[in-house]
């Protein structure tokens, strides 16, 4: 093998120049800026958040470009972050939430039937074929276990599917099967089991992309493109 040839640089690969061909945080559809737009209004003012479209950088398969995507020095990731990739259900639960309430505290900002209608208004903009990533966050946000074991096997996981749809009136019905609801419920209480864990407690885990206290949200990834709702907050 011959000798290794360094490629020249340029002044366009200095640090100066990269810094100014950073990628912008404004989404390249203005029907998601008009959806930030409203979220601010919902809120009373804009959270500590990134509401974006753009193209995904060039990589070997979608995930290795999200992944690329928010470890690039823009926004406020801080370029060490890991996305791994989940299934719409959960996704969709998530950016519900995330859209609903501050994250530090948990603390609900506004009801989650305005969430429900701002994540859906966000889903409409996808092509139907996406795949959804995150910060391996441990499960679905609601209904989370507030009441023991006994009361969970006594719980009609019916009538809270029912009632979760009945709040938000966009969502179609497979994002609250009732089954789902359980099994998500169960797997909870086993957290608390494992980790002798009050229940009711508010458990999240994540790696983070920012340099915030709490950084959480999904990334939907099609046709070349990614979608971004990601929420930050600090004590």
């Amino acid at each position: 093998m011959g000798p290794r040839v360094a490629r020249l640089r340029s002044a366009s690969d200095s640090p100066f120049m990269r810094f100014l061909r950073r990628r912008s945080t404004q989404p390249d559809d203005p029907r998601v800026a008009a959806l930030a737009d409203e979220l601010a209004v919902a809120w009373g003012a804009m959270p500590s958040c990134l509401i974006w479209s753009g193209s995904l950088p060039a990589a070997e398969d979608e995930h290795a470009a999200v992944t690329a995507l928010v470890r690039e020095r823009w926004w406020e990731f801080n370029g060490r972050g890991r996305l791994d990739e989940m299934d719409e259900a959960p996704a969709v639960q998530l950016l519900t939430w995330v859209f609903g309430h501050a994250l530090e505290g948990d603390q609900e900002v506004i009801p989650l039937a305005r969430a429900g209608d701002l994540a859906a208004k966000f889903i409409s903009l996808l092509p139907e074929r996406r795949r959804w990533f995150g910060n391996s966050w441990d499960g679905p946000p609601f209904p989370r276990p507030r009441f023991d074991a006994d009361e969970y096997a006594q719980t009609d996981w019916d009538e809270v599917a029912e009632t979760l749809r009945s709040k938000i009136a966009h969502a179609p019905p497979e994002w609250f099967d009732p089954a789902q609801l359980k099994e998500a419920a169960r797997e909870r209480l086993d957290l608390y089991a494992r980790e002798g864990i009050e229940p009711g407690s508010s458990v999240r885990s994540w790696n983070d992309l920012t340099d915030h206290v709490w950084d959480t949200g999904v990334v939907a990834v099609a046709e070349g493109r990614a979608w971004i709702a990601w929420f930050t907050d600090d004590d």
